[in-house]
């Protein structure tokens, strides 16, 4: 424990303010409007229910988040995937149907042509980088810190780092609720050990949020209760985007 007065916090945060007001620190630009004001040592929760996008809407911010256009100071950033769910292939055809504009089955059933192969290898390159990093192995709470802050430690010169976990419930451990509870209190302890951290995670949805489902009705409205097993994670983030798709509802 670190007790210090109130007023010299008050002072480096007031320091921390003018400094992104100068200019001198620079704000995470993306497309989304609901991300305005993003910044290192920020937790972003993204949730919702099976089938709905979240990986896909977790890959369009990393790429926004990566986009030099869109962040100049991004050739020094740093991107760390714990892919828990997705398999480096499936994040790769959807990275490829998303840029080609076409479906999944065609890209598995037919070769590219000339120009295809050509947008292919530019993907390719542009994610071999030096900036991406993944982890497909599950964790228990304790491995995530140990892992992560020699991560963080290793790449502490990187302008920001980002670490997303897709998706939370498959953190190691019977009691789901207890294990995510401990992850994000492990995570909201890091972000301010290391300011140029920023986290994301993804959070499944429970059922309740299906049964409401209702033609011409607000019952079916995300709701903070549907946000499965951890409210923790709903308290120490800095952003909460809930997404759903209410024809999978029948709505």
């Amino acid at each position: 424990m670190q007790i210090k007065p109130y007023g010299q916090v008050v002072k480096e945060a007031a320091a921390e303010l003018k400094a992104y007001q100068n200019k001198e620190k620079l704000l995470i630009n993306t497309r989304f409007p609901w991300l305005e004001g993003l910044k290192p040592g920020d937790i972003v929760l993204l949730g919702g229910p099976s089938f709905t996008g979240k990986t896909y809407l977790l890959n369009d911010i990393k790429d926004d988040v990566m986009n030099i256009d869109l962040n100049p100071a991004a050739d020094k950033f740093i991107w760390l995937s714990n892919s828990l769910e997705m398999t480096n292939l499936n994040n790769l055809i959807n990275d490829i149907a998303k840029y080609l504009h076409k479906s999944k089955k065609e890209i598995l059933t037919t070769h590219f042509d000339d120009m295809e192969k050509g947008m292919v290898n530019r993907l390719v390159s542009l994610k071999s980088d030096g900036r991406y990093y993944v982890n497909e192995d599950t964790f228990t709470p304790a491995e995530f810190e140990t892992k992560i802050r020699a991560f963080i430690e290793a790449h502490s010169d990187a302008e920001c780092i980002f670490i997303d976990t897709d998706h939370l419930r498959f953190t190691k451990g019977s009691n789901k609720k207890a294990v995510i509870d401990e992850l994000m209190e492990i995570q909201n302890v890091l972000k301010k050990a290391y300011p140029n951290v920023v986290f994301i995670d993804i959070s499944q949805f429970n059922r309740d949020i299906i049964g409401r489902a209702d033609d011409k009705s607000e019952k079916a409205k995300i709701q903070r209760s549907d946000f499965a097993d951890s409210d923790v994670a709903f308290t120490v983030s800095d952003f909460v985007i809930g997404i759903n798709m209410p024809v999978i509802s029948g709505i």
